[in-house]
């Protein structure tokens, strides 16, 4: 936005030169630019950053402030059988629900957390700060709140998660992704576990 001010003072004591169009044109092309960036670190159906954006960011997860840091897998239980029955727009809709009741807990209870859709109906959540001991109960939690959530306009659909977490040991942050994944994969066979 400095681009127009500039442009504009150019132009009054220049009053023949474009000064103030230029400024405008730099400053859209910067809103534009700086829209398209965001869009392209999103994930449309959600709203969460995407797989790519934690891949460029995995050595700026591990850094002593950050300290413990906690990594949960989510994966969405059955969402094969909701879009084969329902369809792909209701598989959609139990994305965005199972999405909402995470970004509410997390902004309420974890605002420093970072939220990712990290595979088709898996997302990551990357928490800073949370001990071991509570970690649990924080995931059983999550749990349990997407357990007593509906799909909007499909009552009869019940949503269920597995999860895997684990509080990191301070080991790069694709092993303790790495050993949340298999943790998820073991509560993913009992179905609706942590």
């Amino acid at each position: 936005m400095i681009a127009p001010i500039i442009g504009s003072i150019i132009q009054m004591y220049y009053p023949s030169s474009a000064s103030f169009q230029v400024g405008i044109t730099i400053s859209l092309l910067m809103i534009f630019f700086n829209y398209q960036n965001n869009m392209i670190q999103k994930d449309p159906l959600t709203g969460f950053k995407n797989r790519q954006v934690l891949e460029r960011y995995f050595d700026r997860l591990i850094t002593p402030h950050l300290s413990p840091l906690s990594i949960i897998m989510i994966d969405v239980n059955k969402f094969k059988r909701i879009n084969d029955e329902y369809g792909h727009l209701v598989g959609d809709q139990a994305l965005q629900t199972t999405a909402t009741v995470l970004k509410n807990y997390f902004i309420q209870n974890h605002p420093s957390s970072d939220l990712y859709r990290y595979g088709g109906d898996e997302f990551l959540i990357v928490m800073p700060g949370i001990e071991e001991n509570s970690f649990v109960k924080k995931i059983r939690y999550i749990r349990e709140k997407i357990d007593n959530t509906k799909v909007p306009g499909y009552p009869e659909l019940k949503l269920s998660v597995s999860i895997g977490g684990v509080v990191s040991d301070g080991r790069p942050i694709q092993y303790a992704i790495d050993k949340a994944d298999k943790l998820m994969y073991k509560a993913k066979i009992r179905k609706n576990m942590v």
